[in-house]
């Protein structure tokens, strides 16, 4: 739990003044999303048991009357009123406003948590967008490229060197580059919807997608294992259970009670005597006796079994936010290698289409060529989009789990 991990991964930013969409939208949801709130009314809901569980007990005040005036001295006794406060042991009070605020801190921490969780969604929710609208684009690009096709092979059929099955070819591609992109089209509504939901505003409302997204490298950042929030909480809770530990212990100490008894008495009619009739004032003192100690036994053991279940919970989170990272920065690495990759491959089957286009003008190859080469440009630029977009889902990923508690975070 002590160590620091130490990793290189790169960060994400926006283009060109590009990223104030959405971080306006990730304020937006931070403001106004659902469950998130519900998150912070938990908290508040646990800051209010810290001002209830280091208050006193209630004072006790009774009232007795005596049917059969009870003789004495002084006069009968027609009446008595009694006031009582009972005080916990030294620092038990403040032990259990302890214990309370240990676990009002680590609710804070989960909603800090479910925070960035939802900061992670959002910006996935966002490049699925971005990805889409980029795809919509390549498509177009796409059937823009087959008509210049189509009036080629036109052009060739009416001077008498070209085939008609070329142009029935191209009417092919053309079709289903047009259904591909109604398809496309159509999986922006139900993609907005999500998006607007986890910002709690209308589910119509128009997204605004930014039209480049680029990533910089970043050296080296540390992670402390208790800087994360998901790591914090358990940490929190295992301080509130050390002070449950305390509660318990002082909890088979006694407690002491004060109090005042006020008896009324009536004068006394068949002689005189000194303070006749005077009511009776007596100040008292109690103590409580713990004497069963086996359910204050249980409860310290209790209190001592949960430090430890808490202190395994925050091992085991901090040891699956080390894997996830070392998987992320994998993700991330694969797709970098991908992209450059497929940066290649796009550079060579243009070149080696351009080649294809003068053959096929001058009768050396099938125009089927041409076509085969032209869908194999679009679909490694496809292939790098939807990589890079993959690429953007692990960052936003590695931010969560590379967040660190700053003190803004401070409840």
């Amino acid at each position: 739990m002590k160590k620091t991990l130490f990793i290189a991964f790169w960060f994400l930013t926006l283009h060109a003044g590009a990223q104030d969409p959405l971080q306006e939208y990730l304020t937006l949801a931070a403001e106004n999303n659902l469950g998130l709130k519900a998150k912070y009314a938990a908290f508040e809901a646990s800051l209010e048991q810290v001002a209830q569980a280091s208050g006193l007990p209630a004072p006790t005040l009774s009232y007795g009357y005596f049917i059969q005036p009870v003789e004495t001295r002084i006069g009968p006794q027609i009446m008595k009123f009694s006031l009582t406060q009972m005080f916990p042991w030294f620092g038990s009070l403040s032990a259990k406003g302890d214990a309370a605020a240990a676990v009002a801190q680590s609710n804070y921490l989960q909603f800090v948590d479910a925070r960035e969780k939802l900061m992670r969604e959002l910006k996935s929710d966002y490049y699925k967008l971005w990805e889409l609208q980029k795809l919509i684009h390549l498509e177009n690009e796409n059937l823009e490229i087959l008509k210049s096709y189509q009036e080629l092979t036109t052009s060739r059929i009416s001077s008498g060197v070209g085939k008609l099955s070329d142009a029935y070819r191209v009417q092919i591609q053309m079709e289903e580059s047009i259904t591909k992109l109604k398809i496309l089209n159509n999986q922006r509504a139900p993609l907005e919807r999500v998006f607007n939901r986890r910002l709690n505003r209308e589910v119509d409302a128009v997204v605004t997608v930014i039209d480049t997204i680029m990533v910089e490298e970043q050296t080296l950042v540390s992670a402390d294992s208790l800087s994360h929030p998901s790591v914090a909480k358990y940490v929190e809770l295992q301080k509130g259970a050390e002070f449950q530990t305390k509660v318990a212990k002082k909890s088979g100490l006694p407690n002491i009670g004060v109090g005042i008894d006020y008896v009324v008495e009536n004068e006394r009619t068949d002689m005189a005597v000194p303070d006749n009739g005077n009511d009776v004032i007596m100040p008292m003192v109690s103590i409580s006796l713990p004497i069963w100690r086996k359910q204050y036994s249980a409860a310290i053991k209790s209190a001592e079994l949960m430090q430890k279940q808490y202190k395994l919970d925050a091992q085991n989170e901090w040891d699956v936010l080390e894997s996830n990272r070392d998987m992320q920065l994998y993700e991330l690495q694969q797709a970098k290698d991908e992209m450059a990759l497929y940066k290649e491959e796009i550079t060579l089957v243009n070149k080696t289409l351009e080649l294809v286009i003068i053959d096929y003008t001058n009768d050396r190859v099938d125009f089927e060529e041409v076509l085969r080469l032209q869908q194999k440009v679009i679909q490694y630029k496809k292939l790098k989009l939807t990589t890079y977009t993959r690429f953007l889902h692990t960052q936003a990923t590695l931010d969560y789990l590379m967040y660190q508690i700053t003190d803004s975070d401070s409840n």
